[in-house]
């Protein structure tokens, strides 16, 4: 393995951390206007962060099936390329972005979209660039996470399971997983815009036309 790999785990372990752990408890049911749909997005960051654990140790277990290549035969193969450098990267960014926004909400950032009692609408830090940096930060992980197990060098990628067949009932139904909260975050935004508006009325309206963008500026 590629002693520059060893660093860049730690700080993907960081980064998901950050990014995938509430920073408050969980809202109240009495306080949450929204649900989360047939598959709570919360569950699967949650599947994301037990994924991501096992490939900390970059090797595979004695227990492995003997279609995978043996530890040894893998070690050189583990290493830092361009593209899991963008996929640190991009973690890295989403995780700053998402800290950032928690710090700013403080208690009013919660993963299930919800109305606190003396709720007050946020404009400052990063929600005066865009209406949304939570999802900003949540989209930049969750990209940086594809590109990180997709990238050459990579023990997903060199192992040679994704092209095990016994591997795709359990590969098949992660990529879904992972897939899910894009979804999400696409669903909920607008809806939640529009839940602000009707809250806080004129200054939700005042702040949508300074801020116009809700994840991305001048794109989205």
């Amino acid at each position: 393995m590629s002693l520059a790999k060893i660093p860049a785990i730690f700080l993907i372990g960081l980064a998901f951390n950050v990014s995938l752990t509430p920073p408050t408890p969980a809202a109240a049911k009495k306080d949450r206007v929204m649900g989360d749909g047939p598959v709570d997005m919360h569950y699967a960051m949650y599947l994301v962060k037990k994924k991501n654990r096992p490939h900390t140790g970059s090797m595979p277990s004695s227990s492995s099936p003997s279609s995978l290549p043996p530890t040894t035969s893998l070690t050189p193969k583990i290493y830092l390329s361009p593209t899991s450098i963008l996929g640190l990267l991009s973690l890295l960014l989403g995780a700053t972005i998402r800290a950032l926004a928690y710090r700013e909400m403080g208690r009013h950032f919660t993963f299930h979209v919800a109305l606190l009692k003396d709720h007050r609408l946020v404009t400052t830090g990063p929600y005066a660039v865009v209406r949304h940096p939570g999802y900003t930060g949540g989209a930049l992980s969750f990209l940086g996470m594809l590109l990180w197990y997709a990238a050459r060098g990579a023990w997903m990628r060199e192992s040679g399971v994704c092209g095990c067949v016994w591997a795709w009932p359990f590969l098949v139904p992660v990529g879904a997983v992972l897939c899910l909260p894009f979804a999400s975050m696409w669903r909920r935004m607008p809806r939640e815009d529009e839940l602000l508006r009707k809250e806080f009325g004129r200054e939700w309206e005042e702040w949508a036309a300074n801020v116009r963008w809700r994840i991305v500026p001048y794109v989205y």
